[in-house]
């Protein structure tokens, strides 16, 4: 038995033995065949400097593989983090174009007097509201301070009084202001003549009565063609001849806030917007011209701008919504306009429709308890002692992309009042106007007229567009081509290495497996 025995340990003593020596001789085998493997399987020349470092026989060639390899990856690194800080910072380029359109559609031009009320009949509403008694106080104040608060306390009331004018018919509201028959003086369009038929009335909560010209409707209502420049230049201009003086009893009354001229409004026909007490001035007594230019830009949504594109983005706020569904075209500029206008609605319950479009269903504040409210409560207590606009209005507001503009440069001479002098004579109900003034006098008449010239400089159009300076497309491929120059790597390399691994888990994988099993059948058989 003890001989048997021994026999026993001698044989498990030499499998060992050899299981050993197979263990080392698979080794060697192993590493050969791993280069090999590796050789065979990466064909990029990176793959090749690297596995070069490890079966190099000589050091100084590995430390020549490593040096190259470690330029390579710091200045494809370097390049690529530049290009992603780059892509990241959202850069534009900004393409304008001048683009001829012939013909081209002429603007919409609004005309206003810049004096509210200008009539008999509208001096005659004012004295029934028995305003003679502020005015006294007005003018008998001589001090600074006290000039200051009556003309404060002059300008509650003329809110007060304009916000009343709100439950006036439209017949009531146009007798607060002349005819157009009667303050048009001369009318041409493309040497063709026009009229006060062109003319189509508006009602504006600042000035008035209004007239715009061209808005594709007539003073009827009927639809009529836009009108069209074919030539740029004066010679087919709109020019227009308008009376602006008023009914001599209102002089005290106009003089405290206005002067004597009009106010202007140059739009695209398309376009619906809600200018507040904005427009171009021009004095009585000159001949303007106004020669226009037109401006498109298209603007890049955020993260590349603070704009937002408001035609694939619906924005979700009370107050763009509210615009939306109005009449009115949005601006951010409207929207913070009516943030405020929803602050006093808010606050006193009545809308201010002097400042303001008015777009819900809100009455004026018209009583002086509600003018104090709006002054006081909303604008002084809440927007002029806090951040409102910054903290309320803005988040509900996006700013818009895409906008249009038109652009004017003006210029004048004056008139030579004698030509006028008959003709304003001619007219009645301008006539009437003039008590103690003389219509002989030239200053007179200098005050009562102004020739407007509106004209396209070219017509041509400036339209900017931008585009990303590097979009992701182009990220990719700048990276990709530092990656291919400074270190040979393509898509098909990283391919290599995915497949490479998998074949090298799968073939270890295999390997085991057959040693296990092979020396697993002569342990058991030894030990039988």
């Amino acid at each position: 038995m003890s001989t048997e025995k021994g026999i026993e340990m001698i044989k498990l003593e030499s499998l060992a033995q050899n299981t050993v020596a197979k263990k080392r001789k698979n080794k060697e085998m192993t590493f050969n065949s791993m280069k090999h493997f590796f050789m065979q399987n990466l064909s990029c020349e990176m793959y090749h400097f690297i596995l070069n470092i490890f079966y190099s026989s000589h050091l100084i060639l590995k430390f020549i593989y490593v040096f190259f390899i470690l330029l390579g990856f710091g200045l494809s690194s370097y390049m690529t983090i530049g290009l992603v800080l780059n892509y990241l910072h959202y850069n534009v380029n900004t393409l304008t174009r001048n683009i001829n359109e012939v013909p081209s559609v002429f603007p919409k031009v609004t005309i206003c007097n810049s004096n509210f009320f200008t009539t008999q009949y509208a001096y005659e509403y004012l004295m029934g509201l028995e305003l003679n008694l502020t005015f006294t106080q007005i003018q008998n104040r001589t001090k600074y301070g006290d000039r200051m608060n009556a003309l404060f306390e002059y300008f509650l009331l003329r809110t007060n009084i304009i916000g009343k004018l709100q439950n006036f018919t439209e017949e009531e509201k146009k007798k607060l202001s002349h005819n157009l028959n009667d303050t048009l003086l001369s009318c041409l369009f493309d040497i063709k003549p026009c009229s006060s038929n062109d003319f189509q009335w508006e009602w504006d909560n600042y000035y008035g009565n209004c007239f715009s010209f061209n808005t594709g409707f007539n003073s009827s209502g009927q639809n009529v063609e836009f009108k069209k420049s074919f030539i740029s230049g004066t010679t087919f201009s709109l020019q227009m001849e308008f009376y602006v003086n008023f009914y001599e009893k209102l002089l005290f009354f106009n003089s405290i806030f206005n002067d004597y001229g009009l106010m202007i409004r140059v739009d695209n026909v398309s376009h619906i917007i809600d200018y507040g007490q904005d427009g171009i001035y021009v004095s009585a007594g000159t001949k303007a011209y106004l020669a226009l230019s037109r401006q498109f830009k298209s603007s890049l949504p955020k993260p590349y701008s603070d704009c937002d594109d408001l035609s694939i983005n619906h924005f979700n706020s009370n107050l763009y919504n509210l615009i939306k569904q109005s009449k009115y075209d949005y601006t951010q500029q409207f929207c913070l306009s009516q943030c405020l206008q929803e602050l006093v609605i808010k606050t006193c319950n009545c809308s201010d429709s002097v400042d303001f479009a008015v777009l819900r269903n809100v009455s004026s504040c018209s009583s002086t308890l509600q003018v104090d409210c709006a002054l006081y409560k909303a604008y002084y207590e809440v927007y002029f002692q806090t951040d409102y606009i910054e903290n309320v209005c803005i988040p509900q507001c996006p700013l818009e992309c895409n906008s249009s503009k038109i652009t004017y440069k003006l210029s004048s001479n004056q008139l030579m009042p004698n030509i006028y002098m008959t003709l304003l004579q001619a007219k009645p109900n301008l006539k009437s106007d003039f008590i103690n003034r003389s219509l002989e006098d030239e200053n007179v008449i200098l005050k009562s007229v102004v020739k407007l010239v509106i004209f396209y400089d070219s017509l041509s159009y400036t339209i900017s567009e931008e585009t990303p300076q590097i979009d992701i497309v182009s990220l990719i491929s700048q990276i990709g081509g530092n990656l291919g120059l400074f270190m040979g790597v393509c898509l098909f390399s990283l391919g290599e290495i995915l497949i490479t691994l998998i074949e090298l888990i799968l073939h270890k994988f295999s390997v085991h497996k057959k040693v296990n099993t092979k020396d697993g059948r002569l342990v058991k058989n030894l030990t039988r």
